[in-house]
């Protein structure tokens, strides 16, 4: 049995950002990308290893929504309200095991979407399960999936 090393995983927050009409932002992924190519991602992204130290998530979303999609106004919830985890054990990425997802969501206020050279585009949509699965990756999907049932167990 092969057992993971938890050091040996990332951790990434993704946000999902919600406009008045009640849609989700998200983020066409480049064609080189090496999980989302052809779907779409969320703005977010990994926690490298000086921020690992000192800084608090919500510091770190800010500045990945800054990067990823402008200089917006948006309101934060403080705390998670989604996690999934993706083990990507292979030859290619031999010093990890996976990535660990956190998912924040806040409500998206103005400023102009200006998306970075990380993604080729964006779009508002709704989101039910149905096009969850048409839009992403195996992992977002479950991190969303989650999402949706956070508040509903029993």
């Amino acid at each position: 049995m092969n057992a993971q090393n938890p050091a040996r995983f990332e951790v990434s927050l993704k946000i999902l950002l919600i406009n008045k009409k009640n849609e989700f932002l998200i983020l066409k992924a480049r064609y080189d990308h090496p999980r989302f190519a052809g779907k779409y991602d969320l703005p977010g992204g990994r926690i490298n290893k000086k921020e690992a130290n000192g800084n608090n998530f919500h510091f770190l979303i800010i500045r990945e929504i800054k990067e990823e999609v402008g200089n917006i106004k948006f309101k934060l919830r403080k705390d998670p309200v989604s996690l999934a985890k993706y083990n990507m054990i292979s030859r290619k990425h031999p010093g990890r095991d996976g990535v660990i997802y956190i998912l924040f969501v806040a409500k998206y206020l103005n400023g102009k979407i200006n998306i970075s050279n990380e993604h080729l585009g964006f779009k508002w949509i709704k989101l039910d399960k149905t096009e969850i699965k048409r839009y992403f990756h195996p992992v977002l999907q479950q991190l969303v999936i989650n999402y949706f049932s956070w508040d509903k167990i029993k």
